[in-house]
């Protein structure tokens, strides 16, 4: 299996479980913290953005990436 295609589907996830926990109220002690920091809005964002969308695009990115070095 292409490597790629590991870390997309890894990558993939790591921002289910990130989701779900936040969908859930599952707060972890790095989302306290960066609310208290940056107020409670930003802080949310600032984990979604870190935690959620880039684990997601780089997923989508390294899954295309061994797809089409596979031949799929």
């Amino acid at each position: 299996m292409n490597s790629h295609v590991v870390m997309g589907v890894f990558a993939i996830y790591v921002m289910v479980v990130t989701l779900l926990r936040l969908l859930f109220d599952l707060e972890l002690p790095r989302v306290r913290v960066l609310k208290r920091v940056w107020g409670h809005t930003r802080g949310a964002v600032i984990y979604f953005v870190a935690e959620v969308l880039l684990p997601m695009a780089l997923g989508i990115m390294y899954l295309a990436r061994g797809l089409a070095s596979s031949g799929f």
